[in-house]
C-alpha cells in the first residue's frame, strides 16, 4: 500500500517554494513596474498557500497511516490498520474539498488524527510560527477576495509582526518591502519552513 512520505511532503513545499522564489526573480530581472511586481507577489501568496495546503494534508495522512486509531475512534468508522490514501482522505473530508481555515481549523485537524498534546499539536501551536502561518491565511483571503473583511483580517494578521499598522494597500505591495535585509514574503518563507520542518519532525 502507498504511504504519505512526511519527508518527501516537505521535500515538495520547500521545491514549491523555490519555483515561487524563481518567479519573483525572473519578474525583477525583466524590469517590471511596481504595480506588476506587487500582483505578481499576489500571486505568489496564493501559490504558497496553496502548496503548503497540500503538505499539510500530506502531513496529516502520513499520520494516519502511522497509527489510524485515533482517528478512527473520532469519526466511528474503520478501514483496517493500513487504510489508503484515499481512505484517509474521505475520513478526513468527506466529499468536500480539503481546506483548514485558519489556524483553528489547522488544529482541529491535528487533533482528529492524533492524541492532544501530541507532538503534531505542538509543532503548529508554537507562538512564531502561528503568527506566520497567520498571516499567510490572512493575505491570502485577502488577495482571493479584496473584500472589507478579508482586509481587516489581513491587517489583524499583519500586527503580528507590526503592531502599529493601520492600513493595507495590497498584500503584494507589503510583501515586496524590504525589512532586515530581506522581503516580507523571504521572512515568511523562513517561518513556513520552520513550520513545516517542525511538523515532519513530529512524526518521526
Amino acid at each position: 500500500m502507498r504511504k504519505k512520505s512526511p519527508q518527501v511532503a516537505l521535500e515538495r513545499f520547500r521545491h514549491v517554494v523555490g519555483e515561487v522564489r524563481d518567479f519573483i526573480a525572473a519578474v525583477a530581472a525583466d524590469g517590471a513596474n511596481g504595480q506588476i511586481k506587487a500582483r505578481c507577489y499576489d500571486h505568489a501568496v496564493i501559490w504558497t498557500y496553496r502548496a503548503f495546503e497540500e503538505f499539510v494534508l500530506d502531513i496529516l495522512v502520513a499520520q494516519i497511516n502511522k497509527d489510524p486509531s485515533h482517528l478512527y475512534d473520532n469519526v466511528g468508522v474503520r478501514f483496517g490498520a493500513n487504510p489508503t490514501v484515499a481512505q484517509c482522505e474521505y475520513l478526513l473530508v468527506g466529499d468536500r474539498y480539503f481546506d483548514f481555515r485558519g489556524h483553528s481549523g489547522l488544529v482541529v485537524f491535528v487533533k482528529k488524527v492524533s492524541p492532544a498534546n501530541s507532538a503534531l499539536e505542538t509543532a503548529v501551536k508554537d507562538a512564531e510560527r502561528r503568527k506566520a502561518f497567520e498571516i499567510l491565511v490572512g493575505l491570502r483571503n485577502y488577495v482571493s477576495h479584496e473584500s472589507d473583511q478579508s482586509k481587516v483580517a489581513a491587517l489583524r494578521a499583519m500586527r503580528h509582526w507590526e503592531p502599529n499598522r493601520k492600513n493595507l494597500g495590497s498584500a503584494g505591495q507589503w510583501l515586496r518591502v524590504q525589512k532586515q535585509g530581506q522581503t516580507r514574503l523571504e521572512r515568511l518563507f523562513s517561518k513556513l519552513d520552520e513550520l513545516a520542518e517542525s511538523m515532519k519532525e513530529a512524526l518521526a
